[in-house]
Formats: C-alpha cells, structure tokens, sequence
C-alpha cells in the first residue's frame, strides 16, 4: 500500500510540474519574462525605471506591444507579498491569454 502511495504522490507531482511548464505563445511568453523579471527586481530593491529599461520593453519597436510589456511590468514589480516562480508563470500567462482574446478583433 505505501509503495502505491508513493507512486502516486511521484506520478500527481510530475502532472503538476508539467502543469506548471506548459509552453506559451511567443507574445505570452515575453510578457511571463518580464513578469519574472519584475518580480525579481522588486525583491531585489531595484527601482522600476531600471526594469523598464531592459531589452524585451526599451527594444520592442511596436508602441502598442511596448506599452502592454510597460503595464506588464509595473502590474508584477507592485504585486504584493511572496509568490513563486510557477505561480508567476502561470498568472502572467493567463493574464497574456485572457488580453489576447479580449483585444482580439
């Protein structure tokens, strides 16, 4: 009985990490980064002018796609309290696919 247990407990673990790593679509995925991003700057102390500056927003040549990574980064670098790098991954891509579908013509 323990044995079974335990595989279960392996196998339930290896659906959630799987879960957890589901790929993105390229826009979404670029938003997840800066998210990450954003939340580590936060913990770090680093200002918000610094994230901004880097290369997935200051270098995005489409204003509109710019601006979407801008208030990306801004919503993650003021979220409040702990939360980890899955969670991140997660949230940000449903917050991207959930955006996409709205604007979507």
């Amino acid at each position: 009985m323990r044995a079974a247990q335990r595989h279960q407990r392996h196998r339930t673990g290896r659906q959630r990490d799987q879960h957890q790593a589901m790929p993105v679509s390229g826009n979404c995925e670029a938003e997840v980064v800066v998210a990450q991003r954003a939340i580590e700057a936060r913990d770090a102390g680093d200002p918000l002018d610094r994230l901004l500056r880097t290369r997935e927003i200051a270098f995005e040549t489409d204003e509109k796609r710019r601006e979407r990574l801008t208030q990306v980064a801004k919503r993650w670098f003021g979220h409040v309290g702990a939360i980890g790098p899955y969670s991140v991954r997660r949230d940000a891509a449903a917050e991207c696919e959930q955006a996409a579908t709205v604007t979507k013509p």
